[in-house]
């Protein structure tokens, strides 16, 4: 992570990498995320403003969403 601290205000980056698993199964999937914040410090200490993730690739096999309302994936 990346953090530029300017006063009361800092801004924050950072690459991610996250494995998505199935219980008792090796990892199906991966993807890299960038993430981007914005941070103000209060009364209470810092607090974050602003966030935002950014998918940057994925590989495994494509996710199957379901037509809404029917659960039927091809409808």
């Amino acid at each position: 992570m990346l953090v530029h601290v300017d006063g009361e205000r800092a801004k924050a980056t950072a690459n991610q990498l996250v494995y998505f698993y199935r219980d008792g199964e090796p990892p199906h999937r991966t993807s890299g995320l960038r993430s981007a914040c914005t941070a103000v410090l209060t009364s209470a200490g810092w607090r974050f403003s602003e966030m935002r993730i950014t998918l940057a690739w994925t590989q495994g096999p494509p996710r199957v969403v379901p037509a809404p309302g029917t659960g039927d994936p091809g409808e």
